[in-house]
């Protein structure tokens, strides 16, 4: 799924919307801070790259939206991108994904 329809299924602000030469760099930190004029930080929640099919990518960020609220997005490019929140996703709530989505794999279902 690219990355503009990723940012308004998650009502993204183009404020938070951050380039990067790497996401992996802000795996490593762990966070970033939010604008000045808000107080927190920005957590990775979820990658999104090439390995997901577009009915994947969308289970993962409507599920994402079902659990968490306020969303900010680091991107490499259109097709690689790092989901942000508030809040830490707990391990739970990301291993029920991880089962949705490798359902969705087992059944064949394909968006490509």
């Amino acid at each position: 799924m690219k990355l503009a329809r990723a940012a308004k299924i998650l009502k993204v602000q183009e404020r938070d919307l951050f380039p990067l030469p790497s996401i992996n760099s802000i795996v490593r930190v762990g966070k970033i801070p939010k604008a000045k004029s808000e107080v927190g930080f920005w957590v990775p929640i979820w990658k999104i790259s090439a390995k997901y099919n577009d009915k994947q990518a969308m289970t993962i960020l409507t599920m994402l939206k079902k659990r968490l609220h306020d969303f900010a997005i680091a991107f490499e490019n259109e097709d690689s991108y790092l989901v942000l929140a508030d809040e830490p996703l707990d391990a739970s709530y990301a291993d029920k994904i991880l089962s949705e989505i490798t359902e969705e794999r087992k059944s064949g279902v394909s968006n490509r």
